[in-house]
C-alpha cells in the first residue's frame, strides 16, 4: 500500500480484487494527503472493508449478480443467517454452480417425491440425508439444500423432531440425528460442534472411533430454490409445512442477470430491493405443490 510499508496490511485487503485494492490504495493515499496519520487512514480504510455491502437484515433480500454470489453468502453467514439463494433463470445457474463446488447436494425435491410417489419408506430417505450432510461435515464442504421447484417440508416432515420421523422405525436412541433443524440456522454452523458430529456420525462414518470433521471452518448450510421472488413466500414460508421458520433465521439472496440489475439501478425508484434487505412477512393459506408433501 505504498507510504503504508511500515504498516500491517490486513488480510481482507488481500482477498480484494486487483481494482478493489488499487482504489483501496488511491484513497489510502489521499487519507494520507489530507493529513491523516497512517494507522488513522489504515483504521478507516479496514473499516470500510468490513462493512457490509449489501445491507444484509433478518429475513431481508437481496439482489446481485451470480459474479456477487459467493460474496452475499459469506456476509449472510457473518450476519449469523443461513444463505437462501432464489434463481428462476431457465438455465438453472446457481444449481448448476454449485454441482461444479465441492458441495455435498441435498436433493430436497428428490426427498418428496421418493416418499409420496415413490413410497419409499421416510427412514431411508433420512438416512440418506443424514449420508449428505455427515459428508459435509466429514470433508469441510458446503452443504447445499436443493429444492429447486419443491416445496419439501422439513418443517413438519422432514427432521428429527416431525412426527412422521418419531412415529417411524428411525432410530433415534442414544441421541442418534439424521436431520437436525439446527441445519438450517446460523449456516448450520451448530453442527460442527461435538456433540452434533457424535449425533450424526455412525461407527463406519468414524475415523479410528473418532466423530472427526475436516475444515470444519469451510462447512455451511446454503439453500438454493428456483421459485421465483414474487412465489416463494407463499409455496415455502406462508404454512406449516415447507421450510423451517421463522424467515428472519435466512437471508434470501435473489441472483439476477447483470444487466437488468444495472438497467434497475439507473431507474429512479426502481433500484431499492437491489442492494438494500426488504422485511419479510409470512401468513398461513395455500396447500404445498404435490412433489413437496
Amino acid at each position: 500500500m505504498g507510504a503504508a510499508a511500515s504498516v500491517v496490511v490486513p488480510p481482507e485487503f488481500e482477498k480484494l480484487s486487483e481494482h478493489d485494492q488499487a482504489e483501496l490504495t488511491k484513497k489510502f493515499q489521499e487519507l494520507l494527503a489530507s493529513a491523516k496519520s497512517q494507522e488513522e487512514a489504515l483504521a478507516e480504510l479496514v473499516a470500510e472493508i468490513k462493512k457490509d455491502p449489501f445491507g444484509i437484515m433478518p429475513g431481508g433480500e437481496i439482489k446481485i449478480p451470480l459474479t456477487k454470489m459467493l460474496d452475499a453468502i459469506e456476509w449472510s453467514l457473518k450476519a449469523g443467517l443461513t444463505p437462501f439463494i432464489l434463481d428462476d433463470s431457465e438455465d438453472n445457474k446457481v444449481d448448476t454452480f454449485f454441482s461444479y463446488q465441492s458441495a455435498s447436494i441435498l436433493d430436497g425435491k428428490k426427498m418428496g417425491l421418493d416418499v409420496t410417489i415413490k413410497k419409499v419408506p421416510i427412514e431411508d430417505v433420512m438416512e440418506e440425508a443424514r449420508k449428505s450432510i455427515v459428508a459435509a461435515l466429514k470433508f469441510g464442504n458446503i452443504l447445499c439444500v436443493a429444492l429447486t421447484q419443491a416445496a419439501t417440508d422439513f418443517a413438519t416432515k422432514f427432521n428429527d423432531k416431525a412426527e412422521p420421523c418419531t412415529s417411524s422405525p428411525l432410530d433415534l436412541t442414544d441421541g442418534k440425528s439424521y436431520l437436525p433443524l439446527e441445519l438450517f440456522v446460523n449456516g448450520g454452523r451448530e453442527l460442527i460442534k461435538e456433540e452434533w458430529l457424535n449425533a450424526l456420525f455412525r461407527d463406519e462414518d468414524k475415523e479410528q472411533g473418532f466423530a472427526f470433521a475436516r475444515d470444519p471452518e469451510k462447512f455451511y448450510t446454503v439453500v438454493t430454490s428456483r421459485f421465483s421472488q414474487d412465489d416463494y413466500k407463499e409455496f415455502l414460508f406462508e404454512n406449516d409445512w415447507g421450510m423451517p421458520k421463522p424467515m428472519e433465521q435466512y437471508c434470501f439472496i435473489i441472483v439476477r442477470p447483470e444487466e437488468e440489475l444495472a438497467a434497475a439501478a439507473a431507474a429512479p425508484g426502481e433500484a431499492e430491493a437491489t442492494d438494500a434487505a426488504a422485511p419479510a412477512s409470512a401468513a398461513a393459506t395455500e396447500a404445498p405443490p404435490a412433489d413437496g408433501a
